[in-house]
């Protein structure tokens, strides 16, 4: 037997893949290996209860918040888009504003003519 130091030791493997660059590659949208968080998260989205909340838990640097806000997303482009919700000065008692819900998008010019009538 031949004894070899780490400086001669070296592994190759030979892959062959469709691209050059990972550059080239969509992201995930789907969660691999983690059946049972996805379902745990369908389950926790199916509750319309308010004081719900999902709680998703792993390791530093294993990507969980870039997959969950993949997985969201994407489940998120199938449902209604969410009203605007734009709160103003309650003068009867500041320390808890007024909340107003505004369709979907209408909350920035709602912002704008708000601070234009304050400014006249």
């Amino acid at each position: 037997m031949i004894e070899l130091d780490h400086t001669q030791v070296r592994k190759t493997v030979q892959v062959e893949l469709e691209c050059k660059s990972t550059s080239e590659l969509l992201p995930l949208t789907e969660i691999l290996g983690q059946d049972r968080a996805v379902k745990a998260i369908k389950f926790g989205l199916e509750i319309k209860e308010k004081g719900f909340n999902i709680y998703v838990a792993g390791p530093p640097g294993t990507g969980r918040k870039t997959a969950t806000t993949n997985f969201l997303s994407e489940i998120a482009k199938t449902m209604p888009t969410p009203s605007d919700w734009c709160y103003v000065n309650n003068f009867d008692d500041p320390l808890r504003p007024n909340a107003l819900r505004i369709p979907a998008g209408k909350g920035r010019k709602f912002q704008k003519d708000m601070d234009k009538f304050v400014e006249e």
